[in-house]
């Protein structure tokens, strides 16, 4: 995309909300979250974190890793700009109770 026609951070943030507010993603992490509940319901008797638990959070992550790079992508944003950006908005608006 030509620098002209570049977004800027703010719209691309908009966009990655409206991304991750789309029902089929919704869709997609309500029944990835359904199909693993049980896997979590189960406490273990020591409160430590079983290998599992981590590796179905690592799937989880990637579901809304995998759709902010979509999102990033359809509209030629580089990630290392928006994350930097993402960093500098929570820099300057921390402890703001509207921001968070």
């Amino acid at each position: 995309m030509a620098d002209e026609e570049r977004l800027s951070m703010p719209e691309v943030a908009v966009l990655v909300v409206e991304h991750f507010q789309d029902p089929k993603f919704v869709y997609e992490v309500e029944t990835f979250v359904n199909l693993h509940i049980d896997s979590f319901a189960v406490a273990t008797m020591d409160g430590s974190c079983p290998i599992s638990w981590t590796m179905c959070h690592k799937k989880y992550k990637l579901l809304y890793e995998n759709q902010l790079q979509k999102c990033l992508d359809q509209h030629g944003a580089d990630v290392t700009e928006f994350m930097d950006y993402m960093a500098a908005c929570s820099e300057h608006y921390s402890g703001d109770p509207n921001f968070e």
